[in-house]
């Protein structure tokens, strides 16, 4: 319980945050918090703060609609972010959600194609085609703009919540709005652990931090460990 806190304790931060990008890009948007009494592991909340505030910017900069373009589509000239926040067993769920024009996934399958992560006769479903935001550097924008990025990319976003221990999942609705689902540990006071013995010793080896298990003879061990410098290849990285 001592490492608990609300998530109301950030929100007005969140709301002027939001108020200030919007201005900046002469914007109306108004940041509609739910679930705010909430509690968090303070570790997880001080870590995402970061992520947050960049997705916030996102929705802000890249999501709604200038006035006049909401107003010819039919939607109120002032835009909504909302920010959802519930508990499901062990895990709490946050959604970041707007009203805006949603995702270009035609843009981004371009995009996709231009930076050779697809080939030119690839096709992949519009929700495979989502998660392609989340690759290093990827970005659909035509110019970088000071109110979004800010260092932080949406690839930075989703390895957080990989460290984490939690998952990152996005939907677009083209014309009415884009929303992404994090999916966060309760608390990081608990944690699966690969427990692996060496000799008399044990370790516990965060869940998060294994990329995979290999099983070696053991003459082929003793052989590593016999060079002045040993080393193994594993998914391609030398370690």
């Amino acid at each position: 319980r001592t490492r608990m806190v609300p998530f109301q304790r950030h929100a007005q931060r969140l709301s002027r945050l939001v108020r200030q990008v919007a201005q900046e890009a002469g914007k109306q948007v108004e940041l509609v918090v739910e679930g705010a009494s909430g509690e968090l592991d303070r570790q997880v909340l001080e870590r995402m703060l970061p992520p947050f505030e960049h997705m916030l910017r996102n929705a802000v900069v890249h999501g709604i609609e200038p006035p006049e373009e909401r107003r010819a589509r039919g939607k109120p000239e002032s835009g909504t972010v909302a920010v959802r926040l519930q508990r499901e067993g062990a895990e709490v769920v946050i959604t970041v959600e707007d009203d805006g024009g949603g995702l270009n996934v035609e843009a981004i399958r371009g995009k996709a194609r231009q930076m050779g992560l697809l080939r030119p006769d690839q096709d992949i479903t519009d929700e495979e085609a989502l998660q392609l935001v989340l690759e290093p550097g990827f970005s659909t924008a035509d110019r970088l703009t000071q109110q979004a990025g800010r260092g932080v990319g949406m690839d930075v976003v989703a390895t957080e919540v990989k460290k984490l221990g939690g998952g990152l999942f996005i939907e677009s609705t083209p014309g009415t709005g884009a929303r992404f689902t994090i999916r966060l540990p309760f608390t990081l006071a608990v944690s699966h652990a690969l427990i692996v013995r060496i000799g008399d010793e044990y370790y516990a080896l965060p869940l998060p931090t294994v990329e995979g298990v290999v099983r070696i003879a053991r003459e082929e061990i003793q052989q590593h460990m016999l060079s002045d410098s040993p080393s193994y290849l594993y998914g391609g990285h030398k370690y």
